[in-house]
């Protein structure tokens, strides 16, 4: 399948690093901007927000948050330098695993609520997506492995 005569799949494994990179500075926006916080923690990497600040609001102004964003933010670079490194074709895949793993991981540390699926609260809906996400991009490089009979 094209559009533009430019098959979709290649357009997607050629801009991928550069979504991954405009990901990783939106995080940044959102920890300057106070949003997507994470959980008091007692570890060396709590931050304490600004007075007013949604954080601030949701734990009092003495808590030490987990910089979730910040996380994020630095995670989203290192997938970025590793799916450079590999074969453009696996590029979209090992991202979606990756991302996938990532974002189901930080999901344990975030303070602010997203919801919940079905009464469910063993899993955010955000980790409910994650799983597919990561389970569709296992399969599309097992796909793409087979056919290619080649390593990454």
């Amino acid at each position: 399948m094209a559009f533009y005569k430019i098959p979709i799949e290649k357009s997607i494994n050629m801009t991928i690093p550069f979504i991954t990179l405009t990901h990783a500075f939106g995080r940044i926006g959102c920890f300057c901007g106070g949003c997507c916080y994470g959980t008091p923690t007692t570890s060396i990497f709590g931050i304490k927000f600004p007075d007013g600040s949604p954080a601030v609001l949701k734990y009092g102004h003495d808590a030490y948050i987990h910089p979730v964003q910040l996380y994020e933010s630095i995670s989203l670079f290192l997938i970025t330098i590793i799916i450079l490194r590999v074969k453009e074709e696996y590029r979209f895949a090992l991202y979606a695993m990756f991302y996938g793993i990532l974002r189901f991981v930080i999901e344990y540390v975030r303070g602010d609520f997203r919801g919940q699926i079905f009464e469910i609260k063993i899993i955010s809906p955000s980790q409910f997506l994650c799983i597919s996400i990561v389970l569709i991009g296992y399969l599309m490089l097992l796909h793409k492995l087979k056919k290619a009979n080649n390593p990454i």
